[in-house]
Formats: structure tokens, sequence, C-alpha cells
């Protein structure tokens, strides 16, 4: 359980990725009840924890069953620990090597037209930076989440 912890801490500097690793340890910790050592993992234990993906619901509501991209990306992050466990000579095999990851589906993602576009931007708003943000992250194609954690002093830019 520590390892895989550890593995996860690794990539905080990435909040995506750092996110869904916490939420792949926290899932397999819930799996486990907290309580797995190397000499537990198995390719057994492995196909099991897929499976509870499979079926468990997201930590937010017991009413969610996870997404299909949730459950593939939670399983290849632990597929990766796994992996990583047995480069380091601390597990003998991948036990995830033949299973495979749950599939992901391509989400629906609706764009808006030139003419929407333009009618958003005449259309008046009572807070600017609202709509400034809106319009920004329509052009760059962030999320309204990606925008607002944003500061100018956190990047630099070349003229």
């Amino acid at each position: 359980m520590e390892f895989f912890k550890q593995e996860s801490k690794k990539r905080a500097t990435s909040d995506g990725n750092y996110n869904t690793w916490k939420s792949s340890y926290t899932y397999f910790c819930r799996f486990t009840n907290n309580r797995c050592k190397f000499k537990d993992i198995t390719e057994k234990l492995c196909r099991d924890f897929k499976m509870y993906l499979e079926r468990t619901t997201t930590l937010k509501s017991e009413m969610n069953k996870l997404s299909p991209n949730s459950k593939h990306m939670y399983y290849n992050k632990f597929k990766a620990a796994i992996k990583e466990a047995f480069l380091q000579g601390l597990i003998s095999k991948k036990f995830t090597s033949r299973i495979q990851s749950p599939k992901a589906e391509n989400p629906f993602r609706e764009f808006l037209e030139e003419d929407e576009i333009k009618r958003l931007m005449e259309t008046p708003c009572e807070v600017d930076t609202i709509k400034i943000a809106a319009l920004f992250c329509i052009v760059t194609g962030l999320r309204v989440s990606d925008f607002f954690p944003l500061k100018w002093n956190s990047y630099s830019y070349v003229i």
C-alpha cells in the first residue's frame, strides 16, 4: 500500500495525473481494506480489482457507477504501479500483463459554431471576468476548471 501511495505522490506536480493516481490508490485501498503487501499481489487479485472497478460507485456518490473512462484510467495507474514494483524487483512478475484494462469510450464533445461564439461575444454579462474567462476557454480549449487556478506570475511568455 505504501509503495502505491509513494508512486502516486511522485506525480504531485501534475494535478490531473496526480488526482487520477490518488483516486486509483483510494479505490485500491477500499478494495483491499487498506491491507495489501507485495506477497499478496497475484494475477487473481489484479483481476478482482478490475472487477471491483467495474462494479463500484464513485467516491462522491453511492448512486453513480464509475464512468468507463474512469475505470480505464484508474486501472491503468494500478497497472503502472505493478509494473514499477516489478522493475524494482519488489514482485516476481508483472501480474497485470495478461489482463486487459477496462475499455475507454470516446466522450461526445460538442463545439460552438463561429456564429454562436460571435453571439456570445456580443451578449452582455454582469461580470466581465466571467465573460473573458469563458471566451478564453473557448479559444484555447481549456476547461473552466483548468482556467481559474491560472495566475499571471505562474507563467512566462516570449515575444
